[in-house]
């Protein structure tokens, strides 16, 4: 390995690296919080729309109570 405090990095250029894979939008994951036209957030796809500086937090605790109260997903 080289020492990198040796090397003047307008001097020398370094191997590029192998790209990291991009990491898929968290909704794809499985992240049912969305956003809905006219702005908010909505947590699956029918039921309350949150409006607001914390929509998303808040749709995502309608997310964590629903899985607390028994839900378990399609």
């Amino acid at each position: 390995m080289k020492n990198l405090m040796d090397v003047c990095p307008l001097d020398e250029q370094f191997e590029p690296t192998a790209a990291q894979p991009i990491r898929q939008h968290a909704r794809m994951a499985g992240d049912p919080v969305h956003s809905v036209p006219g702005g908010g957030a909505q947590w699956g796809q029918h039921g309350k729309v949150y409006h607001g500086p914390n929509a998303r937090a808040k749709a995502a605790a309608q997310g964590r109570a629903a899985y607390a109260n028994g839900y378990k997903g399609k």
